[in-house]
């Protein structure tokens, strides 16, 4: 029973993060230049996973905060160089 309405919690929860995330009235009109529009999809889903693994783990040292700091820092994450979870993130810098 308390994992039926912890699941539940945890998709309503999701649902939440997705609509929040999706909702382009979030984001101010300059927060992606046209020309980089593409990328949206890209930044949205890393970032919306970011957000699922701090609602599930909490904020812990793994594979998503990773992703999260290389975001806050103005990078682009766009590989890892080495085996999981040994190595470290590629980095793009504008």
């Amino acid at each position: 029973m308390v994992e039926k309405v912890y699941d539940l919690d945890l998709v309503t929860q999701q649902d939440d993060l997705y609509d929040y995330f999706s909702d382009h009235d979030n984001y101010s009109n300059d927060f992606i230049p046209f020309d980089y529009i593409d990328i949206n999809e890209e930044v949205e889903g890393d970032l919306t996973m970011c957000a699922l693994n701090r609602l599930v783990n909490g904020k812990t040292d793994n594979f998503y905060e990773k992703i999260f700091e290389v975001y806050k820092a103005g990078g682009w994450p766009c590989g890892w160089k080495g085996t999981y979870p040994n190595g470290e993130v590629i980095v793009y810098v504008p």
